[in-house]
């Protein structure tokens, strides 16, 4: 009869050992408000969403970058990264759709050099997805 008690304890057991456990990869409250006041800049955010990138960790970048794009709706620059790296993690249609948003005159002075940037963007974006999401 006790065994039959338990039995329901011992299942419980390793979910509750799984809800407590801490994260791996947690952060420090001072590292999240540096990432938040870092994103809150056009070019500090976007930066840092490059230097995450490089190293991997895509869905971080976007993750920055949409934070940049939620204080800078019209940032350019950071959208186009932002397409680039879905299309990274293997998100091509949200990635064409970026590009899509993006205005060539806006990218650069010249319109014909705008729509070379968004040509280039798209080629690479077709061609993407080998990027391992972290």
């Amino acid at each position: 009869m006790i065994a039959a008690c338990l039995r329901p304890l011992a299942v419980l057991a390793p979910l509750l050992a799984l809800l407590l456990a801490a994260p791996a990869n947690a952060q420090s409250l001072d590292e999240l408000d540096a990432l938040a006041t870092a994103s809150q800049q056009e070019e500090a955010g976007t930066a840092l969403a490059q230097q995450q990138a490089a190293e991997g960790r895509w869905l971080e970048a976007l993750a920055t970058l949409d934070r940049v794009l939620a204080v800078n709706p019209r940032s350019q620059g950071s959208r186009l990264l932002h397409a680039l790296y879905l299309c990274e993690v293997d998100d091509k249609q949200g990635g064409l759709l970026e590009l899509a948003r993006l205005k060539p005159r806006e990218l650069a002075e010249r319109r014909r050099d705008g729509e070379a940037i968004l040509a280039n963007a798209e080629a690479r974006c077709r061609a993407a997805g080998t990027g391992a999401a972290k």
